[in-house]
């Protein structure tokens, strides 16, 4: 795990599974602000990987919390030019190597086997600012369609009684499939929707599955906790990353993997509204194209600051 510090912020970063965020702690409250499963401290996690057959028993099972860049896929597994996808794809699992350290960058890369793409992530401390700077490309002589998410996850404290989200989105887009009982499956709303907008404590279950869109050209979102006195703010270019899935379980999913145990709020940059079919015009499922040699890159900051007043 190597470790990342400014004097407002010290972040781990994991370069030998998904060269994953493992935390964002920021100094003036001491406490991680991402989420960390019920079973991120298991011994299981440092075995081999479990190999069931089911991808998205699998990934959950070494799951851990943090921020995960999901790629080629995202969400549930899929058949892709000759090959299968699994859930929430490869670039989460594998090793990344690291192509340059310090105290407050490092710089890892990683090449994927199920598709032909290398992804290279900058992440960046200076002050109250967390930056990853990203970047895909298609290594083949073909042209490639992908999912591309971004997968920061928080939790407690953070994610509290009186906690709120806010955000510079326009559209809420129920899933089709698990909305969670406060969405009408496939409905498509005007943001902001009250009862998601307001976070809940331990003690008041929620499920909630849906997508953020109609984000100006620099997207944002931000959780604020009036409590801690604290406010984490995330944006990111809206022509890389134009939706934001949105999920939230707090302890309102009481079967695999959370059995009620489950304390997160995910806002997700993404390329793909998730599911299937039209809603509100969009096209789920569409993810990024990309021609033969082609690069993508897209940026994302995390910054810590005193809840307003």
């Amino acid at each position: 795990m190597e470790r990342l510090s400014s004097p407002e912020l010290e972040v781990r970063v994991d370069p030998d599974r998904g060269a994953d965020i493992a935390s964002v702690v920021p100094t003036r409250i001491g406490r991680n602000v991402l989420f960390s499963s019920p079973w991120s401290g298991s011994p299981a996690l440092t075995g081999p990987p479990l190999t069931t057959g089911n991808t998205h028993v699998d990934w959950h099972a070494r799951y851990r919390g943090g921020w995960q860049v999901l790629c080629p896929n995202a969400g549930d597994e899929r058949q892709a030019y000759g090959t299968v996808w699994g859930f929430h794809g490869e670039a989460a699992l594998v090793p990344w190597r690291v192509t340059a350290a310090g105290t407050a960058a490092i710089a890892l890369e990683t090449e994927l086997t199920t598709a032909p793409l290398r992804l290279q992530r900058e992440i960046t401390v200076a002050g109250p600012v967390l930056r990853v700077a990203e970047r895909l490309t298609n290594l083949a002589p073909v042209a490639l369609e992908v999912h591309w998410v971004q997968h920061p996850a928080f939790g407690h404290p953070l994610i509290d009684r009186g906690a709120r989200l806010a955000a510079g989105a326009s559209r809420l887009l129920a899933d089709p499939a698990i909305p969670g009982p406060l969405l009408e499956a496939g409905a498509a709303y005007d943001w902001p929707v009250e009862p998601v907008a307001a976070l809940p404590g331990c003690d008041e279950p929620r499920a909630v599955f849906a997508c953020l869109t109609g984000f100006a050209d620099r997207a944002w979102y931000t959780i604020t906790n009036a409590g801690l006195d604290l406010s984490v703010r995330v944006s990111w270019p809206a022509r890389t990353w134009p939706h934001a899935w949105l999920w939230q379980e707090l302890h309102g999913s009481t079967g695999y993997p959370w059995y009620g145990r489950g304390h997160a709020c995910a806002i997700e940059p993404a390329s793909t509204v998730p599911g299937t079919g039209t809603t509100d015009g969009l096209v789920r499922g569409r993810g990024v194209e990309l021609p033969p040699g082609a690069t993508r890159e897209g940026d994302v900051e995390l910054s810590v600051s005193p809840a307003a007043p």
